[in-house]
């Protein structure tokens, strides 16, 4: 598929919510121009995971209010990663609700200068290609987290944070029962089902290395796995975007 129309299907996949409930664990996402953002409930905790682009702060706040979900009563806003569409929004929910932010420590550096890193920005298709100059013009509210994870960390009710490097050197996942936020260790399909490539990711075999790390180590009791653009997928499709190697850059 040409970029052009890959752009002209992820306009039309730009908004969206749904929820969903695995186990013990509701999974809510709200998505704004592309990005996921993610609620996860278990027990008495709650927890956002990214916080999308800045400019869509508002429309985002919104669109969790009209799933029933108060941003006032979070336990936190995990940012999976350092890029302007999943860290972009955090400020906004830190000043309006004081939500502490946690992300993983070696991205707050990027964060603190509000932009993308472009060393972190490898087209992997033709429609990473074509984003990319946006992708590294586009520029964010610079902010510190409250908390830098630098090991596996509990916000309640077996809500962890765990580091996994490799998208960006201070990426992180978040697991709830059998619940995985993934951010971009990998995406939804567009035009496809199933889990896919991201489309920037520097290091391809590092990438699929991570991919069975967090099936095997990091979320082992995982059967839904929130990535941080499109579907949210089971684990068989994650195991198969392992299984078929990494023959999607083009």
């Amino acid at each position: 598929m040409r970029p052009l129309a890959l752009l002209s299907l992820l306009s039309a996949c730009a908004d969206l919510t749904t929820t969903e409930a695995v186990d013990d664990v509701t999974l809510t996402t709200v998505r704004r121009s592309y990005a996921n953002v993610h609620v996860l409930q278990r027990g008495d905790t709650t927890v956002m995971v990214d916080a999308g682009f800045a400019d869509d702060a508002a429309r985002l706040d919104a669109g969790l209010r009209r799933a029933g979900l108060d941003p006032e009563g979070f336990a936190a806003v995990v940012v999976t990663h350092g890029h302007s569409d999943h860290a972009g929004g955090a400020a906004w929910f830190h000043e309006r609700y004081g939500l502490p932010r946690v992300a993983g420590a070696a991205d707050a550096p990027g964060l603190g200068r509000g932009r993308n890193d472009p060393d972190t920005l490898c087209p992997t298709d033709a429609t990473g290609r074509a984003r990319l100059d946006d992708t590294l013009a586009d520029r964010f509210p610079a902010w510190a987290p409250e908390l830098g994870v630098e090991a596996p960390h509990d916000l309640g009710d077996g809500v962890r944070v765990h580091p996994l490097p490799g998208h960006t050197d201070g990426s992180v996942v978040v697991v709830a029962g059998a619940v995985a936020a993934v951010g971009d260790l990998f995406r939804g399909g567009i035009a496809s089902a199933g889990a896919h490539v991201h489309f920037y990711q520097c290091d391809l075999a590092d990438n699929r290395a991570d991919v069975r790390a967090l099936l095997d180590q990091v979320a082992p009791g995982a059967t839904r796995f929130a990535p941080g653009h499109f579907a949210t997928q089971d684990r068989d499709a994650v195991e198969a975007l392992w299984s078929r190697g990494y023959d999607e850059r083009q």
